[in-house]
């Protein structure tokens, strides 16, 4: 599922630095269709460390949190100190294409604005703010679900309810304090359908997977309808019957958007199950694999490239020669490919666990040895 929702996150961010949104609706359809590959990272990541720690009798807690600081929270620190450095340079003509004042970046007000981005999450990083966040929680997560099994359906039920009614109530000032949209998307209690849907999916995975091969075509065709009444939303929103909260293209928690990502994970997860067949060939399979490997050095590294690139299309006017969906799609293309290449490289260096989230590998593996 990673390599899948990862080309989905960063098509996002292309049409979000190359797209028209606010003046084409097929640009903020576009944006709507691969939106919701935040979501289904939150609901992978759940849906993985459930599988990772169910069959623990306790729960090996040191074992947990060494693995969480070292393969999340260090690529989390590293990669926010190379934004706050490449953030902070300047565009130049000549190589290396960027000046950088390091009397700021070693002064008092540089530390403060680098230990503020630590806390707040660089662009896209805040997801890795809102995964420790859910790190906090989730062995008495995983010990509370694990007893109360036949609570399971009602706690799906609590959290999509909650996932409509947090919404609506803060576009509607329903509670006492009020909360920015920046502040929204890095709070735990915004995700908790994604979040707890992976948990419970991972405990019934048998069951949810053979229910789910075997109602193929309504999974999608729903989704595909919620898509069209999504999108529906967008052209009539501010008439007096539609409030402005509802249009997807608005507000990415809108409750036909959280239907969308839901559809959109599902589905997500069955092309998983597709491309992971074995009867997909050895090339696929391969591919597959390594793209998935690579997924969270892509995702890390994405907001280098995809500004160089937005840089050098305004420097050859690429955007009045080239429909913007094709730049788009190229920016978005070359990006991935770009991190992939990055991650593949790391990896086979010391500094893997820093940059990557993972050990690193050997440039030529040794064979095994004849029995």
């Amino acid at each position: 599922m990673r390599p899948v929702a990862q080309a989905a996150v960063v098509s996002s961010h292309a049409l979000i630095f190359l797209a028209p949104i606010l003046t084409s609706l097929t640009a903020a359809g576009l944006l709507f269709a691969v939106r919701f590959s935040r979501d289904s990272f939150f609901f992978i990541s759940a849906l993985v460390l459930t599988l990772t720690y169910v069959e623990c009798v306790r729960f090996p807690f040191l074992h947990f949190w060494r693995r969480r600081l070292l393969f999340t929270g260090l690529p989390y620190l590293c990669w926010t100190l190379v934004y706050f450095v490449f953030t902070n340079a300047t565009p130049v003509g000549s190589f290396p294409f960027y000046s950088v004042d390091v009397h700021y970046l070693a002064s008092g007000s540089g530390v403060v604005d680098l230990l503020t981005l630590l806390k707040n999450g660089y662009y896209q990083l805040y997801f890795v703010v809102v995964l420790f966040e859910f790190y906090v929680l989730f062995p008495v997560l995983l010990l509370w679900l694990r007893r109360a099994r036949r609570w399971h359906v009602p706690v799906l039920g609590a959290a999509i309810l909650w996932q409509f009614f947090y919404d609506v109530a803060i576009r509607r000032h329903l509670f006492p304090f009020g909360l920015s949209g920046r502040l929204e998307t890095r709070l735990i209690v915004s995700y908790p359908i994604y979040l707890l849907g992976g948990m419970i999916f991972a405990l019934h995975l048998s069951d949810v997977h053979e229910w789910l091969i075997h109602h193929v075509r309504l999974v999608i065709a729903s989704t595909g309808l919620v898509a069209l009444v999504a999108l529906s939303l967008d052209h009539v929103t501010g008439n007096s019957f539609v409030a402005q909260y509802l249009a997807p293209h608005l507000d990415v928690f809108a409750p036909f958007a959280v239907l969308y990502n839901l559809g959109a994970t599902v589905c997500l997860y069955l092309l998983g199950v597709y491309l992971s067949s074995p009867q997909r060939g050895a090339l696929l399979g391969t591919s597959v694999r390594s793209t998935s490997r690579a997924s969270y050095g892509i995702y890390l590294s994405q907001m280098i490239w995809i500004p160089m690139l937005l840089r050098l299309s305004t420097r050859f006017h690429l955007s009045a020669h080239v429909p913007w969906v094709a730049l788009a799609a190229g920016v978005a293309v070359v990006t991935f490919l770009a991190g992939y290449v990055l991650t593949l490289l790391l990896a086979r260096t010391p500094l893997a666990p820093a940059l990557i989230g993972q050990s690193a590998t050997p440039w030529r593996r040794r064979p095994n040895p004849l029995p």
